[in-house]
């Protein structure tokens, strides 16, 4: 479920930026010999029909030829699925046409002419809240094959950070399958009697190279082939029990005309693994093209911290945590090294840089460090840093399942 709303909050943030997006342009000809520029940009609006029907999709198109209303024209329309109307010159370089969707999903819609062609993507859903406009897939470098989830964006709009791999999110449902129903039978049984195989646990679904994910790190991957190891956890290749998915936060700059790319990384360095992930991202700008930024974070190496009954004895481990530190936007940012510690099959341990701080809830009890903070994310209006609040998922003590505000 998380992962479904993450998708659908990704695929909505593209009309709160802007609904109008442009197709590549170059700079108009300096005389009247050179070749004339075409540009094409796109504008959906969604019409909403009674249920059972699906919603249609209004699409405007602007025709420009040399920065210039283009008239009397033919765009060609190519869709990926659906049917459309006529196309309406509207006589002022627009042209409009209605989508008749086939079926909910993804819906790919190209306008070409003279060489010029812009492709988007609106998102046919069952039912729509009357408040929403058409949702659209972001544009740029994004989405992938691959999996994308737990999206923010910074408070100037001007960044989108997604956690991302290039693996089957699908895979860790195969592991926890019934081998009798073609699944692993959970990490226990992955490699007893026989090493489990699926495509979803063996084969890599998107990208961990540029354009779109450069830098990625691939110590784990052949290929498109996982290699199911961890060197910071001292595990060879087909040797690990479980389904270690590698992901990575990359943040995203928006265009001028309204997509996200030139991706960078923001992420633990734990020997090249991309295991030891953050989640949870917010921000506080500084005003100088640097951000002070909140995470949530499992320590592998955690020792015991917490007193439970404050009596002088550490009785657990703090689990999930925030920490903070500052990053540099449009660059890739180490929050800090996990480092291998020599014996096989135990936890890396934090290595002597490391930027990052965890932020003290207090030692005592459950409320404070003692519970899950995950999902953290920082409240900080008008730029005034007042509140931090955490989601607990995971507790097992008596905060389980609520929302904790600390001030």
């Amino acid at each position: 479920m998380k992962v479904l709303l993450s998708v659908i909050f990704i695929l909505l943030l593209n009309s709160c930026f802007t609904q109008e997006e442009s197709g590549n342009s170059d700079p108009s000809p300096s005389n009247s010999t050179a070749e004339p520029n075409y540009s094409i940009t796109l504008d959906f609006e969604r019409i909403p029909q009674s249920l059972p029907e699906l919603d249609k999709i209004q699409v405007t198109a602007t025709l420009k030829k040399n920065n210039s209303a283009l008239v009397g024209v033919q765009p060609k329309v190519t869709l990926a699925r659906g049917t459309h109307s006529s196309i309406t010159d509207n006589n002022d370089g627009t042209y409009t046409f209605i989508i008749t969707p086939s079926q909910t999903g993804e819906h790919d819609v190209t306008v070409s002419y003279k060489g010029e062609s812009i492709k988007r993507t609106p998102l046919v859903l069952y039912k729509v809240h009357s408040e929403w406009g058409q949702p659209m897939a972001v544009s740029g470098l994004v989405n992938t094959e691959g999996y994308e989830d737990g999206v923010t964006i910074t408070p100037d709009g001007e960044y989108l950070f997604v956690q991302t791999g290039p693996q089957y999110s699908s895979g860790t449902f195969i592991m926890s399958v019934d081998r009798s129903k073609n699944g692993c039978g959970g990490a226990m049984n992955r490699l007893t009697p026989t090493r489990c195989s699926h495509d979803w646990l063996d084969t890599l679904a998107g990208p961990y190279t540029a354009p779109e994910r450069p830098g990625f790190f691939d110590g784990r991957f052949s290929g498109d082939t996982i290699l199911h190891n961890a060197n910071s956890w001292g595990v060879g290749v087909d040797v690990a029990p479980n389904y270690a998915v590698s992901t990575m936060f990359y943040g995203f700059k928006r265009q001028s005309d309204g997509t996200f790319k030139k991706p960078f990384y923001v992420a633990h360095n734990d020997e090249n693994d991309g295991i030891a992930s953050p989640f949870g991202l917010s921000f506080y700008m500084n005003g100088d093209g640097t951000a002070k930024t909140l995470y949530t974070w499992n320590n592998p190496s955690d020792e015991k911290t917490i007193d439970l009954d404050n009596n002088g004895s550490m009785d657990i481990e703090s689990y999930y945590d925030v920490y903070y530190t500052t990053i540099t936007l449009g660059e890739n940012n180490n929050l800090g090294n996990l480092e291998y510690t020599g014996t096989p099959g135990t936890a890396p341990v934090v290595g002597s840089y490391f930027p990052s701080k965890k932020i003290n809830f207090g030692n005592i009890g459950i409320n404070g460090n003692a519970g899950t903070q995950g999902n953290s994310h920082l409240h900080a209006p008008s730029g005034v840093l007042q509140s931090i609040w955490t989601d607990d998922e995971y507790d097992s003590g008596g905060d389980h399942g609520e929302i904790s505000v600390y001030i």
